[in-house]
């Protein structure tokens, strides 16, 4: 009888684990499909979550229809790729734009919009890398990275370019004009 009692215990743990498992397997199928990833369609991520849990990319499926920005200054020029958040989209419709931008703790370059950008969806901070331009909220700044700041709450990434390309901001000294546009 007590074998009987075990076999029965032993038969109904094996089916609850099965299940359980199975469950699992489909709810990462499910959520695969609903982020639109696979292994045939996986987007480069920067481990950014927006508040609503999506994740902020820098390429792939899910750029923002390859959109690039063209930063103008000093006879030079820089190419941005964007990424897919709500933070790039909102400047790219308040471009084309001239703002004064200074330096700032010999690490970035920063610009004051006159209005800020939405910040709805995006991650509540990020480790922003040489070659990237984001949004930093608490002071409305654009802020251009030619070397590493480290993680901040507050900076949005808004797109990136070639680090090397970034180098060209290193050694303008006092307060210049940037001309941002939208490239075709």
């Amino acid at each position: 009888m007590m074998k009987k009692i075990l076999s029965l215990t032993l038969a109904l743990i094996i089916v609850m684990l099965t299940a359980c498992s199975s469950n699992s397997v489909s709810d990462n199928a499910q959520k695969q499909q609903s982020s639109g990833q696979n292994e045939n369609n996986s987007a480069v991520s920067h481990n950014n979550s927006g508040s609503d849990g999506s994740t902020i990319t820098k390429e792939g499926a899910n750029a923002v229809e390859k959109a690039r920005i063209r930063l103008t200054f000093n006879n030079q020029e820089i190419v941005m790729n964007m990424y897919d958040n709500p933070t790039s989209r909102d400047l790219l419709k308040r471009l084309p734009l001239t703002m004064k931008f200074e330096d700032y703790s010999g690490a970035e370059k920063i610009g004051h919009l006159p209005k800020a950008l939405t910040t709805h969806g995006s991650p509540s901070g990020s480790d922003p890398s040489v070659g990237d331009v984001a949004f930093y909220a608490p002071w409305r700044n654009l802020a251009l990275y030619y070397n590493d700041v480290g993680y901040y709450d507050g900076i949005i990434q808004l797109g990136h370019t070639n680090p090397s390309e970034m180098k060209k901001l290193e050694n303008i000294k006092g307060d210049f004009n940037v001309r941002i546009e939208q490239v075709d």
